[in-house]
C-alpha cells in the first residue's frame, strides 16, 4: 500500500511581511509568487474593505489552491499564471500597486505609478 502525503507550504512571518509592506485597508498590491496563497490570505485581510490583489504564480497547481483558499476574498483577487518577470512586460504595472511581494521573506518598494 502506498501512502501519499499531503505537501502544504506554511508561510512564515505573515505579520512581518504585511507590516513591511505598509498593508492599507482599500490598498492595491501584488505577491509575485502567491503560491498556496498563504501571505496573499493575510494581505487580503488587511486590504479589505476596498482592497485588490494582483496574485501571480507559474504553477497552475498552486493556483488553483489559492483560488480555493482564497475563496472568501474573491471579488478582490485576480489570479494569474505567469512570472513575476512579466509584469512590466505584460502591463500588469496597470495595476496601480503599492508595495510588492516578489519572494517569501523579501519586498522592495514597487516602481508602479
Amino acid at each position: 500500500m502506498t501512502t501519499v502525503a499531503m505537501v502544504y507550504h506554511i508561510p512564515v512571518l505573515k505579520q512581518q511581511v504585511v507590516e513591511g509592506l505598509m498593508v492599507r485597508p482599500g490598498g492595491r498590491y501584488i505577491d509575485c509568487t502567491v503560491g498556496e496563497g498563504g501571505h496573499a490570505g493575510a494581505i487580503l485581510e488587511a486590504i479589505s474593505p476596498g482592497g485588490r490583489l494582483l496574485g501571480i504564480d507559474m504553477d497552475p497547481q498552486s493556483l488553483e489552491t489559492a483560488e480555493a483558499e482564497l475563496q472568501p476574498f474573491r471579488r478582490s483577487l485576480v489570479l494569474v499564471n505567469g512570472n513575476f518577470n512579466d509584469v512590466l512586460p505584460r502591463g500588469w504595472y496597470c495595476f496601480r500597486s503599492g508595495p510588492l511581494l516578489s519572494t517569501p521573506g523579501r519586498w522592495r518598494k514597487g516602481v508602479f505609478l
